[in-house]
């Protein structure tokens, strides 16, 4: 009995002494919004939360009614990074403004721990 005591004080010991614990940590990384760069209709926006896509991938369509061809481009919403979708702000058929929030990416190779550490 005596081993068993001392063999459950030695682990307790060694967890304490050699590896960190909380109570609080949270997985977070860089947001990435997806931004249209001309105000419009919004004709296409085929993205889902949890979806994920491949830097400059499109992902929607404003109405280029009224734009020069030249700029016909730039009324694809193209993916800024490779990520995930983390939050849809927008819907079809709404109307956006130049540089509002449509969608929220997040990098998965660049995530990070934050942790408030327990002191014993």
């Amino acid at each position: 009995m005596l081993i068993t005591l001392g063999g459950v004080g030695f682990y307790y010991w060694y967890e304490n002494e050699y590896f960190v614990s909380t109570e609080d940590a949270q997985v977070a990384g860089d947001f990435i919004d997806i931004t249209p760069k001309i105000s419009g209709s919004l004709l296409e926006f085929s993205v889902e939360e949890g979806e994920t896509l491949v830097k400059d991938q499109i992902v929607g369509h404003i109405d280029e009614e009224g734009i020069a061809d030249e700029n016909v481009n730039s009324s694809l919403l193209r993916a800024p990074i490779n990520g995930i979708i983390i939050k849809k702000e927008a819907e079809e058929g709404q109307y956006v403004q130049a540089g509002s929030t449509l969608a929220v990416m997040v990098d998965q190779e660049k995530l990070y721990i934050t942790a408030n550490l327990l002191d014993f």
